[in-house]
């Protein structure tokens, strides 16, 4: 390849845009970050806040996930309150989801209790990884700029997830609610997890199987996580599609059967639409492969 061309390639992508890192906790109830997920890591003070309907308290050395922030809500801040927060677009985790659901990516339980204590050595490794994003993020030309920030993404991740299981086995985790409508949206996401998306991508089929209205079931997920009952559905499927479609051994053709779509055209429409590329351009751009 020649030297220009590749410097071409090098500076293809540019992801700041799907990234926003602030210490300003105002900022994180912003309509321009509808479509990220919010990681909020409080280092002094306290502050009360309240996700859809329930009420937290955070404090110093507490981490807090939202899905969405449109459900978040600050009811008060102490004057020393202190915070990093990190947004992260929705399609930057969908694309490179899957290594993380390998590894029981339990959206649910976070959901149900998003908020952790940390440790020391919890809140350096959070702050560090996010200074590595944020230094990361304007070097464009680095011939692994978007493998480098997905790494980064998922350690940060997989260090939340850490924390949240070490509590959940000390039973300091936020007692399950026992509403019927959070056991609805609990069972809804523990069948995606399953692998259901791989077959169903109707909402009827799982408000069927929960022995509900598919209407009433897109209103429970859209209270409980900010989300519809379809943004689920189409998150967990692209997650799988984008995994398969990574491997090199496997044909478009044979992605789009065993995600049991009825045809080619149909499969590489509904990606495009999801995904913004056609199955073809999307393996191009990660594995330089074209079927």
């Amino acid at each position: 390849m020649a030297e220009g061309t590749q410097t071409q390639n090098r500076q293809l992508y540019d992801d700041s845009a799907l990234f926003h890192i602030t210490d300003d906790y105002r900022e994180t109830t912003s309509d321009e970050y509808h479509d990220f997920q919010l990681f909020v890591y409080c280092s002094g003070g306290y502050a009360k806040i309240k996700i859809a309907d329930r009420e937290y308290f955070i404090s110093d050395h507490t981490g807090l996930f939202v899905m969405n922030n449109n459900v978040l809500t600050w009811l008060e801040v102490s004057p020393d309150f202190t915070m990093k927060a990190i947004f992260i677009h929705g399609i930057y985790l969908t694309v490179d989801e899957p290594d993380i659901m390998s590894y029981n990516f339990r959206m649910s339980a976070l959901i149900e209790s998003p908020v952790v204590k940390m440790t020391d050595r919890d809140l350096a490794f959070f702050l560090e990884t996010i200074e590595c994003i944020r230094e990361r993020l304007p070097i464009h030309d680095h011939m692994f700029y978007r493998p480098v920030l997905h790494n980064l993404v998922h350690i940060m991740m997989y260090d939340f997830y850490d924390i949240h299981s070490r509590q959940n086995q000390a039973g300091n985790s936020i007692v399950y609610s026992g509403r019927q409508s959070m056991r609805y949206f609990h069972d809804f996401i523990t069948m995606l997890e399953n692998g259901s998306y791989k077959s169903e991508r109707e909402v009827r089929w799982y408000a069927d199987k929960l022995g509900i209205t598919a209407k009433y079931l897109s209103e429970i997920s859209l209270d409980t996580s900010g989300h519809t009952a379809s943004f689920w559905i189409n998150k967990f499927t692209m997650a799988e599609i984008t995994r398969l479609l990574r491997n090199p051994t496997l044909s478009i053709k044979s992605v789009g059967e065993i995600m049991k779509f009825k045809t080619r055209s149909y499969f590489s429409h509904y990606v495009k639409e999801h995904l913004g590329l056609t199955p073809m351009k999307y393996r191009a751009q990660t594995i330089g492969k074209k079927d």
